[in-house]
Parts: C-alpha cells; structure tokens; sequence
C-alpha cells in the first residue's frame, strides 16, 4: 500500500516564497538511514534521495512506502527549513454500546469480522468504555477472539472497577487480526445491579 507525500502543485515554501532546487530527505523513522519513495503509486519508480524541486521550488510526485519515515527540507543551500516524522499507521475504530443493565453473559460487542487486517496494541490502548452508572461490584467483560468456523478464546478483560464507570483494558499481548478474524466482548456470567448503557470504542491500526 502506497501513500501519496507530495505532487507538482505543490511548492517548498519559507515564509510564504518558493524555495527553487529545495531538497527533501527521507529516513527510516528517527534514523538518517535513507528509505526510498517513489514517483508511481505501484511504487516502481524510485525518487532520488534526496528529493529536488524545479527552479520554482515545485517537487514531483513523491509516494510513500506504508513505513514511519523522518523527513527534512532543506534550501538549495543545505539549509534547514524543517524535519518532521510521518506516521504511517492509518486508525481503525470498532464502537458498540448497551442500553440499561446488561443480562447474563449478554455481548456488548456480538462479532465484529475483520476484512483486512488491523492490529491492537497491548492493553488496546487508547481504546475507551463508560457506562453512564457506576458499577456496584468489579465486572469484568471477556474480550475474546475466533476465526469464521471456530470457537472463540479469550484475549483479555475490560474491567469496571467497584464504584466506577470507565473500564480498564487487560490484554497482555499486542494483536492482528487478519481478513475473516473476529472479535467479540462479552458481558459477566453474573451481572452487575447497576452498571448500565454501556458503551466502547476498540483502537487500532490498519496494517
């Protein structure tokens, strides 16, 4: 997967005025070993690196490998102009919610299926869940995973303390899911009195 950087419309600039022959470097993330970019999306033509403007400080199409780079622009001079990092990850969200008291073993999240591959880091952070009530005891939901056509195993808990209504996440391994993999929550075998509508929203990232 390819990630488009930069095309001709676009000109290096320093306060507002072209930047003619300008360079742009491209490393592997926090390093300055050099990480190739490409003028095609099929990532079959490789840019020199460093990158160069025209005479009008315009760079030709610069596309990204699906990888963390730094990248620093620099006048025709080698003078600094700026260094930044390119995150290459692309978020992916998965929300469900429950209305009032959940029952016995009841899911929040009943079988979301994957159809391209995500993964989660460990404890799914920043993943987040509330309820709208506190719980009265500790209640702790299975975070639990499959592939179509067999069982599901546990993963992890996400778990609302006694007195509270925002859930800590408890998965001691970073996960990928890949196409056809599932993911479920399920509510406690004995449910709590009193937490209620609660709703979740599992981080990821596309990889």
């Amino acid at each position: 997967m390819s990630s488009r950087f930069n095309n001709p419309l676009i000109n290096a600039l320093k306060a507002g005025v072209s930047l003619p022959r300008a360079q742009m470097d491209f490393w592997v993330n926090g390093t300055t070993t050099k990480q190739d970019t490409f003028s095609d999306e099929a990532l079959a033509l490789v840019n020199t690196n460093p990158v160069v403007a025209d005479a009008d400080g315009r760079f030709g199409d610069i596309y990204l490998q699906a990888l963390n780079y730094t990248i620093r622009l620099q006048d025709e001079d080698g003078n600094d102009i700026w260094t930044v990092d390119h995150d290459a990850s692309v978020p992916f969200g998965i929300s469900a919610s429950l209305q009032g008291v959940p029952s016995s073993l009841q899911k929040i999240l009943p079988g979301f299926v994957f159809t391209r591959s995500v993964s989660f880091l460990i404890n799914v952070m920043p993943s987040r869940a509330q309820g709208l009530t506190d719980a009265t005891a500790q209640t702790d939901f299975d975070i639990r995973r499959g592939n179509l056509g067999g069982a599901s195993s546990s993963i992890g808990t996400m778990r609302f303390a006694a007195a509270t209504k925002v859930a800590t996440f408890i998965v001691a391994a970073a996960q990928t899911f890949v196409a056809g993999d599932y993911i479920e929550v399920v509510g406690p075998a004995s449910a709590d009195a009193t937490l209620a509508d609660v709703s979740m929203t599992l981080v990821g990232n596309i990889v």
